[in-house]
């Protein structure tokens, strides 16, 4: 007899499954799948156990032939009718899950991806779902990312200052000094900005590289860690936050499982380069930019000593984040985050705001 129940749960595998298909590949936003669906939803939740009865046989046959097309695309690990009953679950904590995705580890736990994605995420990036299925997004390289973005914009004002320098330098008018002086400010001032903003993305991008490092670990193998490692993974200790210091060197220690560190960040003299740079001399810089006051590091510098230490800043944060990389992992550096290639994501950025000119210059 098919039950109300069993037909719920794989009404619930389905969904999840044909979310996860682009449109044009037969997913859940196509006409014939969201009706059909629908319709089981409606049998289900509404019907009468005598119309359900009647509708039973004929509403299976057409749900195991979709069963048939989602196992080709992710093969199933658990029963279905289980993971269906585990997304039910899984959506009472994440409603919107159309609009934000779903954990790539949550789903790996119960598909296999590996027909769609070749390569492994991380356990928290998020899977597009719905009209953005297909998609995957993780957090740490839209900071990234923007970073770059921020630091081509600072070379690009600074190079548009000294242009301004070169032009005053040849000019007859020996007024011209005054009359390129508002020019010459605001372009000053947009280089500082710029370069600024770039060492805080690339902080904050560092230390959300760190913590997800952590987490992943503790999401693939929190049945085999102690409650004080479950903490440290996700940054504390006896309750209270730790630094980013103690989460580099503590944290890598966990997840290689060594009792002697291969990274010290704890103690100040034992930092070495990049970290010396990360931690101390540009930590202080970046912590004025957050909160400044007269006693912290000055923010009020030249725009070319500004780029000068973004320049620094920016190859002591790809340096540090593949050292805590291979510090934690035998693998290739990440694929998602560019592989941590600087002239690469160099490259992305300058391609960013190429595409955003043509963008703008379509709709004007």
């Amino acid at each position: 007899m098919i039950t109300r129940q069993k037909t719920a749960d794989k009404l619930a595998f389905l969904q999840l499954i044909f979310s996860l298909i682009p449109k044009e590949k037969g997913g859940i936003t196509n006409d014939y799948v969201r009706e059909s669906l629908t319709a089981g939803f409606e049998c289900v939740n509404y019907d009468s156990e005598i119309e359900f009865q009647i509708k039973a046989t004929e509403l299976n046959h057409v749900l195991e032939k979709m069963v048939e097309k989602a196992k080709k695309i992710f093969p199933p690990k658990e029963d279905i009718h289980k993971i269906g009953s585990e997304f039910n679950n899984y959506l009472k904590n994440n409603k919107e899950y159309f609009s934000f995705g779903i954990e790539y580890g949550w789903l790996e736990k119960f598909l296999d991806c590996s027909i769609v994605w070749d390569d492994k995420y991380p356990y928290h990036a998020r899977v597009g779902t719905n009209y953005h299925a297909s998609r995957i997004s993780v957090e740490e390289q839209f900071l990234l990312r923007d970073a770059f973005y921020f630091y081509v914009l600072a070379e690009n004002e600074l190079d548009k200052l000294h242009k301004i320098g070169t032009y005053l330098k040849f000019s007859p008018d020996k007024n011209m000094a005054s009359k390129v002086y508002p020019d010459a400010s605001i372009i000053n001032l947009n280089t500082c900005s710029f370069a600024r903003t770039t060492i805080l993305q690339l902080y904050s991008f560092f230390e959300t590289f760190v913590n997800s490092l952590s987490y992943d670990f503790l999401m693939q193998n929190e049945n085999s860690l102690s409650e004080s490692e479950k903490e440290i993974l996700i940054g504390k200790s006896k309750g209270k936050f730790l630094s980013l210091e103690k989460k580099i060197e503590k944290s890598h220690q966990i997840i290689r499982g060594i009792e002697k560190p291969t990274l010290k960040t704890i103690d100040r003299n034992q930092l070495i380069e990049p970290f010396k740079t990360i931690l101390s001399e540009h930590k202080e810089l970046r912590d004025s930019s957050v909160h400044y006051n007269p006693t912290k590091e000055k923010i009020w510098i030249r725009p070319t000593e500004w780029v000068e230490r973004m320049t620094k800043y920016g190859k002591a944060i790809m340096d540090g984040s593949r050292l805590y990389w291979k510090a934690c992992s035998d693998e290739d550096y990440p694929f998602y985050l560019d592989e941590l290639d600087l002239e690469h994501l160099h490259k992305i950025a300058l391609e960013r705001i190429k595409r955003t000119e043509e963008i703008k210059n379509n709709y004007t």
